[in-house]
């Protein structure tokens, strides 16, 4: 299942058959318990090949490994989890550039910054952590746009 695919000219790459290849938003399904909708994959519609996007790899994993557990089936919003996704899904309805892209981020670094500074004086620690959590993805992508860009 899938809901976009997602135009972003500098998110293009060309797959080992040579077709150039989108991402599309996935759900990936973990030993028959755990689906996590929404999962950024380069997907060739000519081969049939899938590749999750390198750049939320660790994300998936992490989410993959809190859940793993679960005795019950369960689904998981990816966007949730990674504010790349979160930020993915808000450019689903026309393509973008990666100046776009930038000036999102630093909208929602910015947005993120002043819930930080609200959960630290409600003194609430969970807030804090995830708060900073999501800083941690954003800032990556600021300070290592070459990773972004493949």
């Amino acid at each position: 299942m899938s809901i976009g695919t997602i135009e972003v000219s500098f998110m293009e790459k060309n797959c080992s058959c040579g077709n150039s290849i989108h991402i599309t938003l996935r759900t990936i399904i973990f030993q028959s318990k755990l689906e996590i909708e929404n999962v950024p994959v380069y997907s060739c519609e000519q081969c049939g090949s899938n590749e999750v996007y390198p750049i939320i790899k660790e994300d998936l994993k992490s989410t993959i490994s809190q859940y793993e557990k679960q005795e019950e089936r369960l689904t998981v919003m990816f966007e949730e989890k990674s504010e790349i996704v979160a930020l993915l899904m808000k450019h689903l309805e026309y393509p973008i550039s990666m100046a776009v892209f930038r000036k999102s981020l630093d909208e929602r670094m910015n947005e993120l910054l002043d819930m930080l500074l609200l959960a630290q004086t409600l003194q609430d620690p969970c807030w804090t952590q995830d708060i900073h959590r999501r800083l941690a993805q954003i800032s990556e992508i600021r300070l290592k746009p070459d990773r972004f860009a493949i």
